[in-house]
Protein backbone atom coordinates (compact mmCIF):
# COMPACT_ATOMS: atom_id res chain seq x y z
CA UNK A 1 0.00 0.00 0.00
CA UNK A 2 1.23 3.34 -1.04
CA UNK A 3 1.13 6.79 0.82
CA UNK A 4 0.50 9.40 -1.28
CA UNK A 5 2.83 12.62 -0.11
CA UNK A 6 1.18 11.78 3.87
CA UNK A 7 3.33 13.66 5.22
CA UNK A 8 1.76 16.80 3.31
CA UNK A 9 -1.56 15.55 5.29
CA UNK A 10 -3.41 17.76 7.12
CA UNK A 11 -4.41 16.58 10.66
CA UNK A 12 -7.94 16.03 9.33
CA UNK A 13 -6.68 14.30 6.78
CA UNK A 14 -4.72 12.01 9.13
CA UNK A 15 -6.94 11.61 11.35
CA UNK A 16 -9.70 10.22 8.04
CA UNK A 17 -6.72 7.82 6.83
CA UNK A 18 -6.65 5.90 10.20
CA UNK A 19 -10.69 5.64 9.86
CA UNK A 20 -10.19 4.62 6.60
CA UNK A 21 -7.60 1.99 7.39
CA UNK A 22 -9.63 1.08 10.31
CA UNK A 23 -12.73 0.70 8.06
CA UNK A 24 -10.80 -1.33 5.42
CA UNK A 25 -9.51 -3.76 8.04
CA UNK A 26 -13.19 -4.51 8.97
CA UNK A 27 -14.52 -5.01 5.80
CA UNK A 28 -11.46 -7.70 5.34
CA UNK A 29 -9.26 -5.90 2.77
CA UNK A 30 -6.18 -7.13 2.31
CA UNK A 31 -3.84 -4.33 2.97
CA UNK A 32 -0.78 -6.17 1.54
CA UNK A 33 -1.54 -5.99 -2.26
CA UNK A 34 -1.20 -2.83 -4.68
CA UNK A 35 -3.01 0.29 -3.60
CA UNK A 36 -2.78 4.00 -2.51
CA UNK A 37 -3.94 6.15 0.49
CA UNK A 38 -4.43 9.50 -0.90
CA UNK A 39 -6.17 12.94 -1.37
CA UNK A 40 -8.56 14.09 -3.95
CA UNK A 41 -7.75 18.00 -3.75
CA UNK A 42 -10.61 18.37 -6.73
CA UNK A 43 -13.42 17.10 -4.40
CA UNK A 44 -11.95 16.98 -0.81
CA UNK A 45 -11.98 13.24 -0.45
CA UNK A 46 -9.12 11.31 1.89
CA UNK A 47 -9.64 7.73 -0.02
CA UNK A 48 -8.11 4.00 0.24
CA UNK A 49 -8.01 1.99 -2.95
CA UNK A 50 -6.77 -1.89 -3.51
CA UNK A 51 -6.44 -3.29 -6.89
CA UNK A 52 -8.07 -6.78 -5.25
CA UNK A 53 -11.39 -4.61 -3.91
CA UNK A 54 -14.34 -3.74 -6.35
CA UNK A 55 -14.62 -0.33 -4.73
CA UNK A 56 -13.02 2.30 -3.22
CA UNK A 57 -13.65 3.63 0.14
CA UNK A 58 -12.99 7.60 1.12
CA UNK A 59 -14.33 10.49 3.56
CA UNK A 60 -15.65 13.53 2.08
CA UNK A 61 -13.66 17.10 4.17
CA UNK A 62 -17.63 18.45 3.71
CA UNK A 63 -19.60 15.42 4.60
CA UNK A 64 -17.45 13.47 7.64
CA UNK A 65 -17.25 11.45 9.22
CA UNK A 66 -19.01 9.83 6.98
CA UNK A 67 -17.36 6.52 5.00
CA UNK A 68 -18.80 6.14 1.56
CA UNK A 69 -17.58 3.54 -0.63
CA UNK A 70 -17.14 4.02 -4.25
CA UNK A 71 -17.88 1.72 -7.56
CA UNK A 72 -16.36 2.77 -10.74
CA UNK A 73 -17.99 1.91 -14.28
CA UNK A 74 -14.69 0.98 -16.08
CA UNK A 75 -16.51 1.69 -19.05
CA UNK A 76 -17.51 5.76 -19.06
CA UNK A 77 -16.20 6.52 -15.25
CA UNK A 78 -19.74 6.86 -14.05
CA UNK A 79 -19.18 6.30 -10.19
CA UNK A 80 -21.96 5.35 -7.77
CA UNK A 81 -21.65 5.79 -3.91
CA UNK A 82 -22.84 4.11 -0.67
CA UNK A 83 -22.49 4.66 2.67
CA UNK A 84 -20.54 1.70 4.68
CA UNK A 85 -21.93 2.10 8.25
CA UNK A 86 -23.41 -1.03 9.56
CA UNK A 87 -22.83 -3.08 5.97
CA UNK A 88 -20.52 -6.48 5.75
CA UNK A 89 -17.62 -7.31 3.00
CA UNK A 90 -20.25 -9.38 1.46
CA UNK A 91 -22.97 -6.74 1.31
CA UNK A 92 -20.54 -4.56 -0.70
CA UNK A 93 -19.50 -6.86 -2.92
CA UNK A 94 -23.65 -7.80 -3.82
CA UNK A 95 -23.57 -3.98 -4.41
CA UNK A 96 -20.71 -3.93 -7.08
CA UNK A 97 -21.66 -6.57 -8.65
CA UNK A 98 -25.55 -5.41 -9.65
CA UNK A 99 -23.89 -1.68 -10.43
CA UNK A 100 -21.98 -3.86 -12.56
CA UNK A 101 -24.81 -5.75 -13.71
CA UNK A 102 -26.98 -2.78 -14.09
CA UNK A 103 -24.36 -1.48 -16.33
CA UNK A 104 -23.45 -4.31 -18.54
CA UNK A 105 -27.07 -6.32 -18.50
CA UNK A 106 -25.58 -8.52 -21.34
CA UNK A 107 -23.13 -10.09 -18.93
CA UNK A 108 -25.78 -11.21 -16.25
CA UNK A 109 -26.00 -15.16 -16.45
CA UNK A 110 -28.61 -16.67 -18.23
CA UNK A 111 -31.89 -17.58 -15.54
CA UNK A 112 -30.41 -14.73 -13.41
CA UNK A 113 -32.39 -12.02 -13.59
CA UNK A 114 -31.47 -9.70 -11.02
CA UNK A 115 -34.14 -7.30 -9.28
CA UNK A 116 -33.49 -3.74 -7.35
CA UNK A 117 -30.43 -4.21 -5.19
CA UNK A 118 -32.37 -2.11 -2.75
CA UNK A 119 -29.50 0.48 -2.01
CA UNK A 120 -30.07 3.10 -4.39
CA UNK A 121 -29.99 6.43 -2.92
CA UNK A 122 -26.73 5.76 -0.80
CA UNK A 123 -25.30 8.99 -0.19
Amino acid sequence: MEFEKINTFSKKQLLHTADLIKEAVRLDWDLTGYGSIGYNTIHGNTYIWSENEQYSLFISDFNEPKIQACWSNAENGEETFINTKDMASNDLHDWCENNYFKANPEDVPQGELRVDDGYRGGM
